[in-house]
């Protein structure tokens, strides 16, 4: 969550900027996309309440069905086992108990949000009975008349009912149902309903009705009175049952999910604030009457972490937002860590549900592409919205967008969110506590997909200009990165689990096979489609979009710097020529293949090269292209991996192999996924590096040795470790004969070789 709280850099009392005022309501506040996570994650821990539950009473049957599965199982300990089959066998002889563990774990589910809606459904009359709360009757007319002209000035056709309190009351708070929303005032503003005070006071109340915010902030309530009596249940759990030791383990991580959740509810809490007051400032009331108002209300002044988990922002932080709107427009470690952290605890709850649910059947193999779906594009929504209005905004402001603090966020909130995963503790547990290093991988592919977001959005920032409005500018916010991290958490968890089950075998073998499925490709492509649409649409300068503007004139809007929009695509062209030359001249220096195995090993070996010079273009075009080239590269990144691959074709060809377009595309396509991967793990290496402020000028010889250089490296390199990116195991093969896939299975850290026994053009790698 974004820390608007927190104290400013230059002093308490700051003055407005000079120039236009920014429209920061242009654009949505990740509040929406904050609460669906913070949703989405207290379901998710449902799903952990019953899975223990089920672990707790019925383990012990759980796991003697398991191991009477295991046990009539055929292993085989030599080499070229057949794994798939032993695998389907166990899950097909697991299916039963598993469903059963999925019927428990929905169970939590259904808890966990009936719990919930029936908080929040109760919340109204008991906050009523409480606070004696009722509507104002006709001693308030002239009051009532007002409120009405108000809202309408709000844009509400139906106006919220106006409600009093005790006359000790002092505040004002929206509060409700949807379709029954009301808004309470203090007496002593009802009185004199002509008053500044009366008129701030409704309109900012006014503002959180027409933003339709009221049933977030009280629904979010209720999820953190949900959130408490489901962790109490695994612990009271233990002690019912003597199992004191889990309380240890578990302790730790309940903690930390609950003042996660607080901190994400208070965010939520705080920046509808910020948005009432802004919207307040322009329907009904100013900016000096709201900052009058707040100047009269009691301040704290903390110098602490008080102000994380306040639910209203402090007086003077309140006031310096409505001077300086622009200073809300940004995204911070707090809020990418949340946001992250929730994401991270969700994979292997997940998992919990979804594989006992597929067990036994043809789409076990889905589930990280259902965690994938489910925490992208919250994730991406999230981080997307706040860091893309922030770039948007400092074309205005003239700020400066920070994205160190965004990546560092993510990056401790998806290692302790995925350490502290729920679903690694408890009797019968799915997943074993895996090791810091497999965790990092995810949690620096996101990274790498933080620092992309960011890339992209000064690239669509330089591109408002020709937008037609701010809902155009918005909806890319939220599809694109959400469409960026779900497909590198999809690769990123598949490379983590092939490790942690397969070690680098399994691992080497999803990354050069796995990825060039068609969808992998496709959401690439799809990415560098987005990456150069805004390059185009800034190709000419332009003014200030009026949707960005709330009052001033707008001023020039500077098209996008077109030679280094050109290296983009010059970057990855000539990385990619390199890699080719690297395969040309080991080639030349090797020969021919000797057998199936080492024709594999190589063509193997030349994924990975691609996506090793994919990398090299990504750090250059981001080194010579501050910020703007880390979104850029997921056009050079492809187009690099591309280009090298086409050179093996081209390689295969003038030493006498068959070209067809078959052999073309699924030459050509079989590192474009990992292209993508290999260009968030690049950008997680400079995602913390200063940036510089290079220009046009600098973009020439030194850039093109810097690509070239490193792609060389880079490619050299891999073709050096061969035998450690692609171990080969492979049965003897008789000649002139192809074997199917099934027959020519690698041990547990070899690889399948299948796909190239018999291949017409083996014989050129």
């Amino acid at each position: 969550m974004s820390d608007p709280d927190a104290p400013s850099s230059t002093g308490d009392s700051p003055t407005r900027p000079n120039g236009p005022r920014p429209n920061v309501l242009a654009c949505p506040s990740p509040t929406t996309a904050r609460f669906i996570l913070l949703v989405v994650a207290t379901l998710a821990t449902g799903l952990f309440v019953g899975v223990f539950v089920h672990n707790m009473v019925l383990g012990d049957r759980w796991q003697r069905e398991v191991v009477a599965c295991a046990s009539g199982l055929p292993y085989a300990e030599a080499e070229g086992a057949d794994v798939l089959t032993t695998w389907q066998a166990w899950a097909e002889c697991t299916a039963d108990a598993e469903h059963r563990r999925a019927i428990f774990a929905f169970a939590g589910l259904a808890v966990a949000a009936v719990a919930a809606f029936v908080i929040f459904k109760r919340s109204p009359r008991r906050l009523e009975r409480r606070r004696r709360l009722r509507p104002a009757d006709e001693r308030f007319a002239a009051a009532r008349q007002r409120f009405t002209e108000l809202s309408h000035a709000a844009g509400l056709t139906r106006p919220p009912t106006l409600m009093i309190g005790p006359a000790t009351q002092r505040d004002a708070f929206s509060y409700g149902l949807p379709g029954s929303q009301r808004v309470v005032m203090p007496v002593a503003a009802l009185i004199r309903p002509q008053c500044p005070e009366f008129t701030a006071l409704a309109a900012h109340e006014l503002a959180h009705v027409a933003r339709r915010d009221v049933t977030v902030a009280w629904a979010a309530k209720s999820i953190g009175y949900a959130v408490a009596p489901l962790l109490l249940v695994p612990a009271l759990l233990a002690v019912l049952t003597g199992e004191l030791s889990l309380l240890t383990d578990y302790v730790w991580r309940a903690v930390l999910l609950g003042a996660v959740v607080t901190l994400t509810r208070a965010a939520i809490l705080r920046s509808r604030e910020h948005d009432a007051d802004l919207l307040a400032a322009r329907m009904g009331s100013s900016v000096p009457e709201l900052s009058a108002v707040l100047a009269q209300m009691p301040d704290m002044r903390s110098r602490h972490l008080r102000h994380l988990i306040a639910n209203h922002p402090y007086a003077h932080r309140r006031i310096a937002v409505l001077d300086n709107p622009a200073s809300i427009a940004r995204a911070s470690f707090v809020d990418a860590a949340a946001a992250a952290f929730l994401a991270g605890l969700m994979p292997y709850l997940i998992d919990l549900v979804v594989v006992p649910l597929l067990t036994g059947t043809a789409g076990v193999g889905v589930t990280d592409l259902v965690a994938a779906a489910v925490m992208g594009p919250l994730v991406g929504a999230t981080i997307g919205l706040a860091s893309w209005r922030a770039c948007l905004v400092s074309r205005v402001s003239g700020a400066a967008v920070h994205r160190g603090p965004v990546a560092a966020g993510v990056l401790v909130g998806f290692l302790l969110g995925e350490a502290a995963s729920l679903a690694q503790y408890g009797p019968g547990g799915y997943h074993p506590h895996p090791s810091p290093l497999l965790l990092s991988v995810t949690a620096l592919s996101a990274v790498g997909a933080t620092v992309a977001t960011v890339g992209l959005g000064e690239l669509w920032a330089d591109a408002a200009g020709r937008l037609p409005s701010a809902r155009s500018f918005w909806l890319t916010a939220v599809l694109v990165p959400g469409l960026l991290f779900t497909a590198t958490l999809w690769a990123a968890m598949k490379v983590q689990k092939s490790l942690e089950w397969g070690g680098w075998g399994m691992a080497s073998l999803t990354l050069t096979d796995y990825f060039a499925r068609p969808t992998m490709v496709v959401g690439t492509l799809v990415l560098a489609l987005a990456a150069a649409w805004p390059i185009w649409l800034a190709r000419r300068d332009t003014v200030t979009p009026a949707w960005l503007l709330e009052s001033g004139t707008g001023r020039s809007w500077p098209a996008t710097d077109r030679p280094a929009a050109r290296f983009t695509v010059i970057a990855g062209l000539l990385a990619g020529t390199c890699g080719a030359a690297v395969i040309a001249v080991f080639r030349a220096l090797a020969g021919a293949a000797a057998d199936d195995a080492q024709a594999a090993q190589r063509l193997y070996s030349y994924v990975f090269l691609a996506g090793a010079v994919a990398a090299a273009a990504t750090i250059t075009v981001e080194c010579f292209w501050p910020g703007r080239g880390a979104g850029a590269a997921l056009i050079s990144a492809p187009v690099a991996a591309v280009t090298a691959m086409a050179g093996l074709v081209v390689i295969n060809t003038l030493l006498g192999g068959t070209l067809t377009w078959t052999f073309a595309y699924d030459i050509g396509r079989q590192p474009i996924g990992l292209a993508l991967l290999s260009q968030t793990f690049a950008l997680s290496i400079v995602a913390f590096l200063p940036r510089g402020r290079r220009t046009s000028r600098r973009i020439g010889l030194a850039a093109i040795v810097v690509v070239a250089t490193l792609a060389i490296l880079a490619a050299s390199a891999v073709i050096t470790a061969r035998d450690v990116l692609v171990p080969i195991a492979a049965k003897s093969i008789a000649s002139g004969e192809p074997r199917p896939l099934d027959e020519d299975v690698a041990c547990g850290s070899c690889r399948v070789i299948g796909p190239v026994t018999g291949h017409a053009n083996r014989q050129y790698w």
